[in-house]
């Protein structure tokens, strides 16, 4: 996990004021927690040592750092597109983790790349990133936003789908975590912040060849390769996975397309990408104890395309679309299905979207402005109301004699001053709703004074915003039942921090906030209810202090060499109520104790250790009884995992050895449904460059 700089580059990035940038956000700001309709105060305490890692790109342009020999620079500076900053100036808490550093971590997949985070909550059904629940700072997996490129791709059925991204960690360069509070920027959905997976075309002409195999009848294998031109660059990769699952009916197969090109116009350029994904899974109690043998079958589809101009004004525009057609069987197969069950499930969701910005520094500072337009929609056997013209689910014969469409436009603008030590950044996001047919004003400020060259304080207030899902709203079942009045989720976050960065890249930040919540939705349960509710139910406060660090051994002396790098981390949440009269699904279920120890280590020449070792306790409990007249509540009870990683490097091959749940542990995530155990799995990449 290295985050160093090339000695090639250093006369480069000296030439050019010794800033080197990251791209890739279409733009600043974020969000915080979620919550319920009782007055609720939560305290919140995340002393959290992690990382802040410079992307691996590439080493011909001055924007970009290339992570390798240790050398020291000066300013670094975060690109999110709108605002860009020095990251001694930012008043966000941001996270980068590099390529080295994503094939470093154990457990070779997305969702457990996250989890080795201490501000991220990855609430997993499935092994694997069959399916994943991905939170931050609190908040539950409806108020992340989740970006590709910079691009919006929430799933607006159901948060639960926001992970289905056709693309593996192999073909992932770094990815940027946001955490903070803001709609105004991003308007509807980043209330606890935002992930952004970047997969950039690259300078040089390859092939990488993967294979992986293991326990439980798992396999993978992918291929990718990057081809470039005199102004363009193309990349392309193809993958599948499959698995008999770790306890019955926890088998998937999942199959992804993934490409990405950019094009290079002088004084322009053009990047477009186009994302194919097939997943099936055993769905061993996902949603519902009493039901053991569901399955999904889950198809998602993506592109998007963006042309940035870069003139005296930086001007953006952009047009995306996401398309999801799910099946969900609560029995699968029709196998013992009663007779009251006589069809599944079926959705086709698509989300469209386009946006227009523009940038421009002056006297005064630099200036953002745009506008967005997005319209959600979706057909179903179950979600939305009556169609009069009934439409067909794409892959089967079957009637979708239910739908909803709606349209969310915003209106943004953005300023940012610097002067001197003091940088500030202040702007509003005007919503329309059709759905609700309504307005949503969503105000924020960010203020940062630099204390020396190597440390800051800042100073940020931020409100934002969520509308319900789909599911939220209109999903009904033998044991869900929605809410069609749903109200949107509102919050203000307030937050004042300390940031330190030194020349070496060792970092340390400090934070305390307070988030004032309220209509947050939550599905909750009755101990005498067979039924799941959609509700407005709780008004939250949290408060909370956040501390994070990283640090690099071996810049501090040659006797620690072979500590490549060392992260630790530590979470609190205090809930002052319990959710003991009633189960809560997601929002009192944040976690109360996360830590997390990380560690990297040269054995000999090629040959590194990596080793993960976290530790949680969540709130809230479920009730472990399939039958309601025998249910009894259980606290969710803290666990530790171990995993840990053998690789060998050379210029060519990697070649390793995975040990996830060392101790074979056993842990929920979710309800009463069971984690896999330990499982080892050995894999090897082959890169051919040509």
């Amino acid at each position: 996990m290295h985050h160093l700089i090339n000695s090639e580059m250093l006369k480069t990035i000296k030439q050019n004021c010794h800033k080197s940038y990251f791209k890739r956000w279409t733009r600043n700001s974020w969000a915080l927690f979620s919550s319920q309709k009782r007055e609720i105060i939560i305290s919140f305490l995340a002393i959290s040592l992690n990382l802040v890692l410079l992307p691996k790109t590439e080493a011909q342009s001055p924007e970009h750092v290339q992570i390798s020999d240790t050398l020291e620079t000066d300013a670094i500076t975060i690109t999110a597109e709108k605002l860009p900053l020095e990251l001694m100036k930012t008043t966000k808490t941001i996270q980068v983790i590099n390529a080295e550093s994503l094939r470093s971590l154990p457990q070779n997949s997305l969702d457990n790349m996250l989890r080795s985070n201490t501000l991220v909550d990855v609430r997993q059904r499935g092994g694997n990133g069959v399916q994943s629940d991905i939170s931050i700072r609190g908040g539950n997996y409806e108020q992340t936003l989740f970006l590709l490129n910079g691009i919006y791709f929430n799933d607006p059925q159901s948060g639960h789908f926001n992970m289905s991204l056709p693309l593996d960690i192999e073909s992932v360069d770094r990815v940027e975590l946001l955490y903070g509070s803001s709609s105004r920027v991003y308007g509807n959905i980043a209330m606890s912040g935002a992930i952004n997976f970047i997969s950039n075309p690259q300078n040089d002409n390859f092939l990488n060849l993967s294979l992986h195999g293991g326990q439980n009848g798992f396999y993978k294998y992918s291929i990718g390769g990057n081809f470039t031109t005199k102004n363009s660059k193309h990349y392309i990769s193809l993958s599948r996975s499959s698995s008999d699952g770790y306890m019955a009916n926890t088998d998937f197969e999942s199959n992804s397309l993934y490409y990405s090109t950019e094009i290079d116009l002088k004084t322009s350029k053009l990047e477009y990408q186009l994302g194919l994904m097939d997943r099936n899974y055993g769905a061993n109690s996902f949603y519902s104890a009493a039901y053991p043998n569901q399955f999904e079958d889950v198809k998602t589809a993506l592109s998007s395309l963006k042309w940035s101009i870069n003139l005296p004004i930086q001007l953006e525009t952009k047009i995306f679309w996401r398309g999801n057609v799910d099946r969900f069987e609560l029995f699968r197969g029709m196998k013992t299905a009663p007779e009251w069950y006589s069809q599944h499930n079926y959705h086709q969701s698509n989300m469209f979207g386009f946006g227009l910005g523009t940038s421009k520094w002056h006297r005064f500072g630099k200036t953002s402005l745009g506008a967005d337009f997005r319209n959600e929609s979706i057909s179903s056997t179950v979600l939305g109301d009556s169609l009069r013209n009934t439409r067909k689910y794409l892959f089967e014969n079957i009637d979708l004699l239910f739908g909803k469409n709606r349209n969310i436009s915003s209106i943004y603008i953005d300023h940012l001053y610097i002067y001197k030590r003091l940088s500030s950044s202040f702007g509003i996001n005007s919503n329309y709703y059709s759905s609700l047919k309504s307005w949503g004003f969503f105000p924020g400020a960010d203020l940062s004074f630099s204390v020396s060259d190597k440390s800051l304080v800042f100073l940020s207030i931020n409100s934002a915003m969520r509308l319900p899902s789909f599911t939220d709203l209109y999903y009904e079942s033998p044991n869900l039942i929605g809410n069609r009045s749903l109200s949107a989720e509102k919050s203000i976050t307030y937050e004042v921090g300390y940031r330190y960065v030194s020349q070496k890249h060792n970092t340390l930040n400090l934070s305390a906030f307070i988030r004032q919540a309220n209509n947050l939705i939550d599905w909750i349960k009755y101990p005498d209810d067979q039924f799941w509710h959609s509700s407005n139910h709780t008004n939250l406060i949290y408060s909370g202090l956040e501390f994070m660090f990283y640090f690099n051994p071996h810049t501090v002396s040659e006797y620690l060499s072979h500590f490549t790098n060392l992260s630790l981390g530590y979470t609190f949440v205090n809930i002052n109520q319990k959710s003991s009269d009633f189960q809560s699904a997601y929002v009192l279920d944040n976690l109360k104790h996360k830590f997390v120890l990380f560690g990297n280590f040269k054995l000999y020449k090629n040959l590194y250790l990596s080793y993960n070792f976290s530790l949680q306790d969540r709130n809230g409990g479920f009730w472990e009884s399939k039958d309601v007249a025998t249910a009894n509540y259980v606290d969710y009870k803290p666990f530790s995992l171990s995993d840990i990683k053998l690789m060998w490097n050379d210029e060519n091959w990697t070649v390793f050895l995975e040990v996830a749940n060392v101790f074979d542990k056993e842990y929920f995530d979710f309800g009463g449904i069971p984690q896999a155990g330990r499982w080892i799995k050995l894999g090897g990449n082959y890169k051919i460059k040509f």
